[in-house]
């Protein structure tokens, strides 16, 4: 068995390796990087990984269980590879920075399942290394968390992830393709409205009250 190593803030994983030690540099793993031959990520495995920004898989990955990248805070975007078969639930649950997402359109179709709660990520790019294309798929009633400044940070996610599969031989095609998740934007401007009315109802009896003080008087 060959140990997992850290070298200049990157954990390397080979196939079979003890993963135990990524617990003890949750505060200095920037990136993590895993070579040909590892076939599954175990349950949380690299969880809590407080500074990890950039994790790439290996292209013969072929299962992430559950709550496998959970709870890190500052990962911005991830390439999931094609051989991945299987994900577990709320993989990178709670994951709040991570931005842009590409993977197949097998694993685009289950998203619900593996992206867990996370409403920070805007775009999901379905890709296809046999055709040598992409589509942008930009979730929809998704917000930037600093308008134009936010913005600006999924652009620059956004441009890197597309340069990434670009180098791959994969282009990422113009046309966009927005997400139409109805059931969750009717759930969340059906609670905008509920707490607009009761406001309102809170005004008008006010009002009201008022106004039967003044009658009063």
């Amino acid at each position: 068995m060959k140990f997992s190593k850290i070298e200049n803030n990157t954990l390397t994983i080979y196939p079979n390796s003890c993963l135990t030690p990524a617990m003890y540099f949750r505060e200095h793993v920037k990136k993590i990087v895993f070579k040909s031959g590892v076939k599954e990520i175990p349950y949380g495995a690299f969880s809590g990984l407080n500074g990890l920004k950039c994790v790439e898989l290996n292209y013969d990955l072929k299962k992430i269980s559950e709550k496998a990248f959970s709870t890190n805070f500052e990962l911005e975007y991830i390439i999931i590879p094609e051989s991945v078969e299987e994900m577990g639930k709320n993989v990178f649950y709670q994951c709040s920075a991570l931005d842009t997402i590409a993977c197949s359109e097998n694993l685009y179709n289950e998203r619900e399942t593996w992206l867990g709660h996370n409403p920070g990520t805007k775009t999901i790019i379905v890709y296809n290394t046999q055709k040598g294309s992409a589509k942008a798929v930009h979730l929809f009633g998704s917000s930037f968390s600093c308008d134009a400044t936010g913005k600006r940070k999924h652009d620059r996610i956004f441009e890197e992830v597309k340069k990434i599969l670009a180098e791959r031989g994969i282009r990422t095609e113009e046309e966009k393709i927005y997400e139409t998740n109805y059931k969750n934007y009717k759930n969340r401007r059906n609670r905008l409205l509920d707490y607009e009315i009761k406001n309102r109802s809170k005004d008008i009896s006010k009002d009201n009250n008022e106004k039967i003080e003044t009658i009063r008087r």
